[in-house]
């Protein structure tokens, strides 16, 4: 099959009926796409083939449920056909279909549109911005946007085996990988915000593996009066001000202590959370008033080599890969 021909077309019109207008991800039977496809006047030959390939190639997944039932192996890749594909394609598209209703079904006029909407299709390919290749050994989409995908899902499949682990009490094992899942996610994203990460499962599971691990009933940690206590927006953390100049932050379920925020040099009369629960502003009787910024996953990456040093350390099971993930030398250099 030509490479830069009809197949790189078809398989473009084929990822992107496999997209809906919200950006979803509709699962498609073979028969729904080779309609559809009969509908915009495509030859579908080649169909079987260009499914193969899209499976293949990890873009396509069928439905384990349902024989030959096929959907977009993920949300990232919908949004990024709909983008490739261009505003134009997508007008063209609508308007065809919404034209065509109106159509007489006479034979004469389906064989028109039939023409006139594979030359425009073939058109809107050739100018599109990025286009596809596949077939011949090469698949190019956006190698950014297509590794982005990739690293997600099995960043979430990493972090998945790692919760697991911990709920079967394996919870250093499982705190190790959580970490090594968590450092590879913080080199994806480098200093972009939470919201542009591919997946935020590992950084959810790391936080709660340190909620879980050393749980307590009680909030007890400070060593003077208390003089505020306040819940983060969502309720799962609290915030206490006490007079041995410290403000802490607690998990709300276990009673377990997160952070202590130190800086204040006298009493601090009281703490509480910012409305979107990213910032603590607290008050103290030192004439000043401070802003702290919520844990970061670099610092739960840090208070996770804190706990999992002495078994680094300590246990022969840990290779020197794991050992360099909390900037510990290799074992022959002790």
């Amino acid at each position: 099959m030509d490479a830069c021909g009809p197949g790189r077309e078809l398989a473009g019109v084929v990822l992107y009926l496999l997209t809906d207008d919200g950006q979803g991800r509709p699962v498609k039977s073979r028969r729904e796409l080779e309609v559809e496809l009969g509908a915009l006047g495509r030859d579908i030959e080649s169909l079987d083939l260009v499914l193969d390939i899209l499976v293949a190639s990890d873009l396509v997944v069928t439905d384990p449920k349902l024989a030959d039932h096929f959907r977009l192996v993920h949300d990232y890749l919908a949004e990024f056909v709909r983008k490739t594909q261009g505003t134009a394609l997508q007008i063209e598209l609508g308007q065809e279909r919404h034209k065509r209703q109106g159509l007489e079904r006479s034979v004469g006029d389906l064989e028109r549109r039939r023409r006139q909407i594979e030359r425009r299709i073939k058109w809107l390919n050739v100018a599109s911005v990025t286009g596809l290749l596949i077939f011949g050994g090469v698949f190019f989409w956006s190698t950014r946007a297509l590794d982005q995908v990739r690293v997600a899902t099995q960043l979430e499949k990493d972090s998945r085996l790692a919760q697991r682990d911990f709920e079967v009490h394996r919870e250093l094992e499982a705190l190790l990988a959580s970490t090594h899942t968590g450092q590879k996610l913080n080199g994806v994203v480098g200093n972009d915000s939470l919201d542009t990460y591919p997946t935020v499962q590992p950084v959810y599971r790391l936080n709660e593996m340190l909620r879980q691990i050393r749980a307590r009933n009680t909030l007890k940690g400070h060593s003077n009066w208390v003089n505020s206590a306040n819940f983060s927006p969502d309720g799962s953390t609290i915030v206490s001000a006490s007079d041995d100049q410290t403000v802490k932050l607690w998990d709300a379920r276990t009673g377990e202590e997160l952070r202590t925020l130190k800086g204040h040099s006298n009493w601090v009369l009281s703490a509480s959370f910012s409305p979107d629960g990213s910032t603590v502003v607290s008050a103290a009787d030192d004439q000043t008033v401070k802003l702290w910024k919520v844990e970061t996953l670099e610092e739960l990456l840090a208070r996770s080599c804190e706990w999992l040093t002495p078994y680094l350390t300590s246990s022969p099971d840990v290779d020197d890969e794991d050992r360099a993930l909390c900037g510990l030398p290799p074992r022959e250099q002790e």
